[in-house]
């Protein structure tokens, strides 16, 4: 999987303007889950960093490879990520319990079949990070619409749809096949093969993650970009929630917004000076996004206090092909709009 270079490196050689500096939180930068992206518009003298990832995925997609064997067909349903409907008694006083009642709604939920050549599709409404030619990052708090289609089965190519916002174009990608499913460019398929043992799970991330950060914190994130853009079985779901809870450093945050002004409950680690959170809905323990921000002196980012990442999940859903919209009925809305 192609990476961008560690941070001190130089930003974007003149000839190409595509390299970019490492990780903006000084980690080896982690691109979405797709493969190679084939654009459909010239290349710009920037790029945008879309804001959903722990260390925030980079907008150009890049080619995947690695070294998994090639994963069999899935045999598990698809997770349905919808609110339980039920009320939270008694709210959760730790991170490992919030984690723990997230895990069992997950476990509970109805699953549906999937099949061979359709697609995992997810809506979100997100912000960017805009890295320009000089390498400072500049920040762009506009919410706007991003939608992707990625292959069940990882044999077709993908597409990614992302609305303009004030700091860049819209734009329309062809993303290509991964050559190899992993944990580096996961397909649904891949997914289900993951142990369901939260144990042995989180040993497999520990193992399986590449980059030279520490193992918890290379744990958490592998966790957090799974979370992101993707559909797993509802076993697989919760054996990652809770080897999220086994991962030390992770807290609870009481009161956190999302990008859409939903209120809810979240999980929070810190790293390399800024907090990751995933947030929850109080009530039905759904999923509703991610937030970052600036906790230490001296990010590229900001002052402590700075939020440099927001995402809201709206939408999973399984359709046929890329470009499908779903429907009533196969959509999963993620928890009820603020």
């Amino acid at each position: 999987m192609n990476r961008m270079p560690d941070h001190g490196e130089p930003v974007l050689p003149p000839d190409r303007h595509q390299l970019l500096r490492g990780h903006l939180m000084s980690e080896i930068s982690r691109e979405n889950t797709t493969a190679t992206v084939r654009p459909k518009r010239r290349r710009l003298g920037w790029v945008a960093v879309p804001a959903l990832a722990g260390g925030l995925a980079l907008a150009v997609v890049l080619s995947s490879g690695g070294g998994t064997p090639p994963v069999k067909p899935a045999q598990a349903p698809i997770a349905a990520p919808a609110p339980s409907g039920g009320k939270a008694q008694v709210a959760p006083a730790s991170a490992v319990e919030l984690l723990d009642h997230v895990a069992q709604v997950a476990a509970s939920r109805p699953a549906g079949d999937v099949k061979p050549g359709q697609f995992v599709y997810i809506e979100s409404m997100v912000t960017n990070n805009v890295l320009t030619a000089s390498g400072k990052p500049e920040i762009d708090s506009t919410p706007h619409k991003r939608e992707i289609w990625l292959s069940v089965d990882g044999k077709q190519n993908g597409r990614l749809v992302e609305a303009a916002s004030p700091s860049l174009p819209g734009r329309d990608t062809e993303l290509a096949a991964p050559r190899q499913a992993g944990l580096e460019s996961p397909t649904y398929e891949y997914l289900a093969t993951l142990p369901t043992d939260p144990d042995a799970l989180l040993q497999k991330l520990y193992d399986e993650t590449v980059g030279k950060r520490p193992k918890e914190e290379r744990a958490f994130k592998a966790i957090n970009e799974l979370l992101k853009e993707q559909i797993a079985p509802p076993a697989v779901t919760a054996a990652l929630y809770q080897a999220a809870s086994k991962i030390p450093g992770v807290t609870l945050e009481n009161d956190v917004v999302d990008i859409t002004g939903r209120h809810g409950i979240a999980v929070a680690r810190v790293a390399d000076g800024a907090r990751m959170e995933w947030i929850f809905d109080r009530d039905s323990y759904a999923f509703l996004g991610q937030r970052a921000e600036v906790v230490d002196q001296g990010s590229d980012f900001g002052a402590p206090g700075t939020v440099f990442g927001r995402a809201a999940v709206v939408k999973r859903a399984i359709v046929d092909k890329a470009g499908d919209q779903p429907t009533a009925q196969q959509t999963q809305v993620q928890a009820p709009q603020a």
